[in-house]
């Protein structure tokens, strides 16, 4: 499958969306996906800094036009007729969009065009949209609140379970609520937009803190000028001062709390356990920051140094919150929101049919080619023409279905379900050899329960031998319940549908 972003950065609209389509782009990139990136070229912008030669760039041109608060820099309709030009030249399967300017307007416009392009929209203010999958990663939030405002078979992906954090966010993900006995060490980080100055507010309060408190800190001071530091320098050795991470996963990992905006980098702290004296500084980030306070996993303060001051003494001096918060912050978010959001776009793109005698050929190699039968209860594989005259018998069998999966078009997998009652079968799925290890086999299985759903069958079993530790978590984190191993080390899976 082919991706396309539609995202925009600069310093008044920030980094933050740019940041999560990338991660999103790796995630997809990872499971063997081609992306690209269409952007406005507007001053600041960050696409060719963080994009660089990652993924293929069309910046659409900024001539006649004035940086503004308008965050798209032209009308709607100009905007969507230049990205039409572009993906006209080279296709794509999907078309991703994280814009606060573009809406259901631009969308149907867009899809007018190119109604076989799915659409999928990063959204959290709930606003209208006209997209085949919407993402909002707001803790929280509910299907109620997005159903009036978006088509009715428009799939949902909604909460902190679908938040789009890096990998190395999980990886680092450890022990909540562990609190050392000793000096403190603080990030301060706004972002990527225009920071300079709640920066220099922080500087001042930090400043008069450390006359009373020892503290170490990082603080990530983007593009701001000198002028907006000159209090962190006058603390000294203790503040570090850089204007970029390459890695602020591992910065926030060495820190016991995090000064920052109420934004989406709101869930990377939370995937790490770290408390936050959270700052609003834009109106979309209000949400966000009043749900970090309700849940005890932030504390949020105006842009103000007094109060500032006081929230982080709060950390500074009083461990038993700290670790709290660490605990609360730690509940709100896993890190695992990449590869769900990826099922749900693979579930969105796969569709069913009926094996044919002309799919022979896939369904053997989907069945035996590499070293797929090292787990089989037979080893044996067979000649092509057994498995011809095998599969003749069963599409003459009423109690055999076979099906093959596609993925926008491309054959991918092979099904087959073994009645065994009027309501109930046994399931077994190959993937093509071309397609093993790219993170279909979630999405493969629970569209097929989706599918035999349909047909009838409410209740689907499996085995999966023990040493077959990848396609069990797969069968798991489908839903299916294990049951028990057998004396060949072959484990039973079952799976009800809720009716």
């Amino acid at each position: 499958m082919r991706f396309t972003f539609r995202v925009d950065s600069s310093p008044i609209i920030g980094m933050g969306h740019l940041m999560r389509c990338l991660t999103l782009a790796n995630g997809l990139k990872k499971c063997g996906f081609a992306c690209s990136f269409v952007c406005r070229d507007f001053a600041g912008n960050g696409a060719r800094r963080f994009i660089g030669d990652d993924f293929p760039l069309e910046l659409m041109s900024i001539e006649g036009l004035e940086l503004s608060e308008d965050w798209l820099g032209v009308p709607f309709e100009e905007d969507v007729k230049d990205t039409i030009n572009i993906i006209s030249k080279d296709p794509v399967d999907w078309l991703i969009i994280d814009h606060y300017e573009i809406d259901q307007r631009w969308e149907k416009e867009f899809r007018s065009k190119f109604p076989n392009i799915k659409v999928m929209a990063i959204d959290d203010l709930v606003r209208h949209h006209d997209c085949d999958l919407l993402l909002d990663q707001t803790y929280g939030r509910t299907a109620d609140e997005y159903l009036p405002v978006v088509p009715e078979n428009t799939q949902l992906c909604l909460g902190t379970e679908f938040a789009l954090l890096r990998d190395d966010f999980r990886r680092l993900r450890g022990e909540p609520g562990k609190i050392e006995n000793k000096k403190r060490h603080m990030l301060v980080t706004l972002g990527g937009g225009n920071q300079g100055k709640p920066l220099r507010v922080i500087g001042k309060a930090l400043r008069e803190l450390s006359k009373q408190h020892e503290f170490t800190a990082t603080v990530i001071t983007g593009d701001v000028p000198d002028l907006h530091l000159s209090d962190y320098k006058a603390i000294g050795k203790n503040i570090e001062l850089i204007s970029f991470s390459n890695n602020i996963a591992a910065e926030m990992n060495k820190a016991d709390f995090v000064i920052g905006a109420g934004g989406g980098t709101s869930w990377e702290r939370c995937c790490l356990g770290l408390p936050t004296v959270v700052l609003t500084i834009a109106d979309n980030q209000i949400e966000i920051a009043k749900i970090l306070n309700e849940k005890e996993a932030g504390i949020s303060v105006a842009t103000e140094q007094d109060d500032i001051a006081d929230a982080v003494e709060k950390l500074l001096t009083d461990p038993a919150l700290l670790s709290l918060m660490s605990k609360n912050s730690a509940s709100l978010c896993d890190g695992a929101g990449v590869s769900r959001v990826i099922n749900r776009i693979l579930l969105r793109s796969l569709s069913f049919r009926e094996a044919k005698a002309d799919d022979a050929r896939f369904v053997y190699e989907a069945r035996y080619a590499g070293d797929a039968s090292r787990f089989y209860r037979s080893k044996e594989v067979p000649t092509f023409d057994a498995h011809v005259s095998w599969l003749s018998k069963a599409f003459d069998n009423e109690d055999i279905i076979l099906s093959c999966m596609s993925l926008c078009g491309v054959d991918v997998a092979h099904v087959r379900l073994d009645k065994n009652s009027p309501t109930s079968g046994e399931i077994g799925i190959c993937l093509a050899e071309d397609w093993r290890g790219r993170g279909l086999g979630q999405a493969i299985l629970e569209s097929a329960n989706q599918y035999f759903s349909g047909l009838g069958i409410f209740e689907i079993h499996a085995e999966v031998h023990k040493d077959n530790r990848a396609s069990a978590n797969i069968f798991e984190r489908a839903g299916y319940e294990y049951l028990s191993t057998d004396s060949e080390g072959y484990m039973r899976y079952s799976w009800q549908s809720v009716i």
